[in-house]
C-alpha cells in the first residue's frame, strides 16, 4: 500500500534538507536559518499577498478561506476561537503561542526566535508606513498625529488611559505595572531611569541630525528644537490649553 502524500512529501523534504538545498526548487541553497532560498521565499510572499488581497476584497477569512469575516477583522469567528484555544493550551504547557514547538521565554508567551522574527517584521512595517505617511497601526488612513490616524490615536489613548488607571488603583507603576512607584512620582525607579536615558539618547541623535524633536522628519527651525509646522501646532495647542484653563477659572468663580 503506498504511503500517504503528506508522508512522502515530508520524507522528500527531509532528504533535501540533508543536502542543504531549498525544499521548493531543490537547486539553490536556503537562506540562513530557513529551508527555502531567497528567490522562492520572495515568490511565495508575493503569491500570499495576492491571495490575501483577494480574500480581503471578498470578505473571507485569511485562515480557512471559507468563513465570512466581521468588519475590521481578517479571520472568522471560528478561526479566532480556535486560535484562542490553542494559545491557552500552549500557555498551560509553557510553549510558544506562535510555533507551538519551542518553550516560551517566560514570563513572555513567545520563544526568543518567534519574538525576534515578530520584532523584525513590525519594525519593517513601521518604517514602511511611516515613510508613506500612513498610520503605523492600521496602515489604511493617513497619519494626522506623529504616527497615528485619528481613529487609532483615540483608541490608543483610551486603551492606555484605562490600563494606567487600573495600575494606579493597584498602587503600581503606571508604565510597567510591575512594582510600586517612586515616592512623589508615577513611575517605578527602573522605568524612570530607562525612559530618561532613552529620551536623552533620542534628543542627542536628533540634535546631531538636525531634525525636529517631535515629528523627527523635518529640519529644525533656526534657533529652535522643533520644525516650523510643529512649532505652530505647539503654539496653538498651548494657546487653547491656557484659554480653556482661564474659562474654567471664570466658570468656577
Amino acid at each position: 500500500m503506498p504511503k500517504p502524500v503528506f508522508i512522502r512529501v515530508r520524507e522528500k523534504n527531509s532528504r533535501t534538507r540533508v543536502t542543504s538545498k531549498c525544499i521548493q526548487c531543490r537547486h539553490r541553497p536556503p537562506v540562513a536559518g530557513g529551508v527555502r532560498c531567497a528567490e522562492c521565499r520572495q515568490v511565495n510572499q508575493q503569491a500570499r499577498r495576492r491571495r490575501e488581497s483577494q480574500l480581503r476584497e471578498a470578505g473571507l477569512c485569511l485562515e480557512c478561506r471559507v468563513g465570512e469575516c466581521e468588519p475590521e477583522q481578517t479571520r472568522c469567528a471560528v478561526c479566532r476561537a480556535r486560535y484562542r484555544d490553542r494559545a491557552k493550551h500552549a500557555k498551560r504547557k509553557g510553549l510558544c503561542v506562535c510555533c507551538y514547538k519551542r518553550p516560551a521565554n517566560l514570563p513572555h508567551v513567545q520563544c526568543s526566535i518567534c519574538a525576534e522574527t515578530r520584532r523584525r517584521s513590525e519594525r519593517a512595517t513601521y518604517r514602511k508606513r511611516l515613510a508613506a505617511g500612513l498610520c503605523v497601526k492600521c496602515g489604511k488612513r493617513p497619519a494626522v498625529t506623529k504616527v497615528f490616524c485619528r481613529a487609532c490615536a483615540r483608541y490608543t489613548v483610551a486603551t492606555t488611559t484605562r490600563i494606567r488607571d487600573r495600575y494606579e488603583k493597584r498602587g503600581l507603576c503606571k508604565r510597567c505595572g510591575k512594582g510600586p512607584p517612586v515616592s512623589g512620582r508615577i513611575w517605578c525607579e527602573q522605568c524612570f531611569i530607562t525612559t530618561t536615558a532613552y529620551r536623552l539618547k533620542r534628543a542627542r541623535r536628533l540634535a546631531r541630525l538636525g531634525l525636529c524633536l517631535w515629528c523627527e522628519r523635518n529640519p529644525r527651525a533656526a534657533g529652535f528644537k522643533l520644525c516650523d509646522a510643529c512649532r505652530k501646532r505647539y503654539t496653538s495647542r498651548r494657546h487653547e490649553t491656557s484659554r480653556g484653563r482661564r474659562h474654567a477659572i471664570r466658570v468656577g468663580q
